[in-house]
């Protein structure tokens, strides 16, 4: 009789130690060659080839700040491009639709796109990309998708709040010689941004967030305007996993956002940047992730299952220990029944996995920056400095200079990307007069 119940179990066991879960092919995305990247970059590359699909749209992305940190912007121009096409492809009855839909896999097992906030920043690249070439159509395509990947927000009033973009739109809505539209978007964006403002203070003193020096309104922007300045400031938003499985995705600021940059051309002071937006604010009141659903309904399937195998391998055992004691091969065979049945739903239980995926795009920065100048147009020299408490901890160089085309007001726009300390670095774009003529 115990040689029976023994038997039962270790085929329950055996069913239990089938594995669901296969490892993704490693390989290049089918749209980059090989050895198309500076040798700077091949420890990405390499990275981006070993970890395979489930985690193409992550790599491309820190090969695309890479680049950018390198002047490099071809290759992260590519590599952006790349990143794209995968966030936006629908894989239908694919293997990973499956598995995107699957109770049997962890999240961090599954293809990478991002929360909202990291796709966002794909086409905010992307965006600064198009504007310093003057393709101002593409850029404004560009940020639209940004607002479009947060316009599902979990919190209705958070739907599209992110400002800059909607600035941005009506940069290009005024290289674009439609002032109608501009008025606009500038409106939209001072909207939205008075109404950022308010809910970050009060995600400020709710977290313990370090507060950001925000101005009363968001700066002019008009056609006299021929220099853009973007700076970033601090480290990329934390992810972490809470709940009784790890099913709750939690954000933590990435500190080091208290700084403040100004902008200097020919060594004299222009401007300082303002803070216009918060990427810490967007990831903690994240759009719409539709796995939020799958995982909340993993965690009480989970749940529920772990609860209903605990009754029924005790009771199956106190009915087996019964029957045993007494000599009742029936009621023995019973209990072991039960308790085969209730260890088998309690394996099955661990096989669901509800845990968030904390896989994070950590090159991003804690918040944005822009200055708007009117300068003497020429070849002039452009310096982006960072100061504050942050940036004397950080080390590291502190500024960063680079000799920027300045075109004519009205004929053109200088479009600076700063990154960060501890290595600052200014993405400068292509030059604006000759690419003036080519649109001639």
């Amino acid at each position: 009789m115990t040689r029976v119940i023994l038997i039962v179990l270790i085929s329950c066991t055996a069913v239990l130690t089938i594995g669901c879960a296969r490892g993704s092919r490693p390989g290049l995305p089918p749209g980059f060659a090989a050895n198309e990247l500076g040798d700077f970059l091949k420890p990405l590359e390499n990275k981006l080839y070993n970890e395979g699909e489930r985690n193409w749209v992550l790599n491309l992305n820190a090969i695309a700040i890479g680049a950018l940190r390198q002047g490099e912007r071809t290759a992260a121009k590519r590599a952006l491009d790349e990143s794209i096409l995968l966030i936006e492809a629908i894989y239908g009855d694919s293997e990973q639709a499956r598995r995107a839909r699957s109770l049997w896999f962890r999240e961090e097992s599954k293809v990478f796109k991002g929360d909202p906030y990291e796709r966002s920043m794909t086409y905010f690249y992307r965006g600064v990309l198009y504007m310093q070439d003057h393709e101002w159509d593409n850029a404004r395509a560009c940020f639209r998708s940004v607002l479009f990947h947060d316009s599902l927000a979990e919190d209705l009033q958070k739907r599209s709040d992110w400002v800059l973009p909607h600035f941005l739109i009506g940069v290009c809505e005024t290289q674009m010689n439609r002032p109608d539209f501009a008025e606009e978007s500038f409106s939209r964006a001072q909207t939205t941004y008075l109404e950022f403002v308010s809910s970050y203070r009060v995600l400020e003193s709710s977290r313990g967030v370090s507060p950001l020096p925000f101005s009363a309104s968001l700066p002019i922007f008009n056609e006299t305007m021929n220099v853009l300045v973007l700076t970033q400031h601090g480290r990329a938003p934390i992810k972490r996993a809470a709940g009784t499985y790890g099913e709750l995705l939690s954000y933590a600021p990435g500190g080091g956002s208290g700084s403040e940059a100004t902008v200097s051309i020919d060594s004299v002071v222009s401007t300082g940047t303002e803070y216009v937006d918060s990427v810490y604010y967007q990831a903690a009141t994240r759009g719409g992730r539709e796995v939020d659903e799958i995982l909340n309904r993993q965690a009480s399937i989970r749940g529920g299952a772990e609860a209903a195998g605990n009754v029924a391998v005790m009771g199956g055992a106190v009915v087996a220990a019964h029957g045993i004691s007494n000599r009742d091969d029936t009621t023995a065979l019973a209990g072991a029944g039960v308790l085969a049945a209730g260890a088998l739903m309690y394996g099955l239980s661990t096989l669901v996995q509800p845990q968030a995926d904390t896989r994070e795009w950590a090159s991003l920065p804690d918040a944005l920056g822009v200055a708007v100048i009117a300068a003497e147009p020429g070849s002039r020299s452009l310096t982006v400095s960072y100061a504050g408490e942050d940036v004397r901890r950080s080390g590291g160089n502190t500024k960063a200079s680079h000799v920027v085309e300045i075109p004519q007001p009205g004929k053109g726009l200088a479009v600076v990307l700063a990154f960060p300390p501890p290595a600052v670095s200014l993405v400068t774009g292509s030059h604006p007069e000759s690419i003036m003529e080519n649109e001639s």
